[in-house]
């Protein structure tokens, strides 16, 4: 009955076979199983819904609901305790908010769903912890409009497109290139895929098929994406085709920003039982390999890059971070302030 209980809902029977194995069954097959489990241990009889249980670096201490949590040093901590006694949590909706309380140094840890690099990487008070996230800027055809449904048009907006170029315009640079949305360096795939690659002479000399007109749907309040969408236009109209901006309604080709797990790679390629049959890590790594080759083929989705993501520490907090896309406050038990370094 408490806020982890989600996470057990999928276990039919748990048997122990002896002092140190336990046997799990679950009600329905499927590899996410195991990773259901990972989550905080918690005492038997823990039932209450609103204070967070764990074995962290932090424990909570109290909180005002919707406006901040304070948390205390959690002194047996396996891996040493903390250098930082206390930390205050503060709860705000919006972006704006949460740059302010940060520029403002009321707060000096920072992670936000958008990183701009450009306010803060050559900020001398500031430490960029960068880590490569899932979050990809893709592009998107429409198979139901007259230029989305031919390959060849696909193809020729493929080969137009300079991702390095969109990259380095709407997020300094800051990413990974790759073409389709399984990212890369991931257990399960190594390195950049590239089918196609920007070529300008030869999008140029493939005629568009059926119409020439682009709509170019795209997300006007994406700081990311409204940057990007003119570079992407100005390569389209270089190769031939007329471009018109949309940020609602039909389109022919949507530039999308977002994260898709392996098993929504699957949906979109309509076979699911490409992963939901892989049991070990080799066919895991074997169905991505096949995964990746039928997103090229079929070309409904052309992937420019993976943002790379940041946490922000500065105004009096030291110390190295390993932020990662699953825990952006990964290695915040390393942190320590001025008053801590004195000490």
């Amino acid at each position: 009955g408490n806020v982890y209980s989600t996470a057990v809902q999928g276990i039919a029977q748990v048997e122990a076979l002896d002092e140190s194995s336990v046997l799990f069954r679950f009600s329905a097959p499927g590899r996410m199983n195991e990773e259901g489990l990972i989550f905080p241990i918690v005492p038997e009889g823990y039932t209450e819904k609103l204070i967070p249980m764990g074995t962290g670096p932090f424990a909570y201490k109290s909180a005002e609901s919707m406006r901040e949590m304070q948390l205390k040093r959690y002194e047996g901590y396996f891996e040493g305790a903390a250098y930082i006694t206390d930390v205050t949590v503060y709860f705000v909706r919006e972006k704006a908010a949460v740059l302010q309380c940060f520029e403002t140094t009321r707060t000096n840890l920072m992670q936000t769903d958008y990183f701009e690099w450009g306010a803060y990487v050559n900020q001398k008070n500031l430490t960029v912890h960068a880590y490569d996230s899932y979050e990809a800027v893709y592009l998107e055809f429409n198979e139901n409009s007259s230029f989305g449904a031919v390959y060849s048009n696909r193809e020729k907006t493929a080969y137009a497109v300079d991702a390095v170029r969109v990259l380095r315009d709407a997020y300094w640079g800051k990413g990974e290139v790759t073409e389709t949305l399984i990212r890369p360096a991931s257990w399960y795939k190594e390195g950049a895929t590239k089918h196609y690659g920007y070529n300008a002479e030869k999008a140029k000399n493939m005629e568009a098929k059926g119409t020439s007109q682009v709509r170019l749907l795209y997300h006007a309040q994406d700081p990311v994406l409204s940057t990007a969408v003119e570079t992407i236009r100005q390569q389209l109209e270089a190769s031939g085709l007329t471009v018109t901006l949309v940020t609602s309604g039909s389109y022919d080709i949507a530039l999308r920003r977002g994260s898709m797990t392996l098993m929504d790679a699957a949906k979109a390629m309509g076979d699911t039982g490409i992963l939901s049959s892989a049991a070990t890590d080799a066919q895991i790594k074997a169905a991505v390999v096949q995964l990746d080759a039928m997103m090229n083929e079929s070309l409904r989705f052309y992937n420019l890059f993976f943002l790379t993501q940041a946490t922000v520490t500065g105004y009096g907090l030291h110390g190295n971070m390993q932020p990662s896309d699953w825990n952006a406050y990964g290695g915040a038990e390393n942190l320590y302030s001025e008053e801590a370094k004195r000490s």
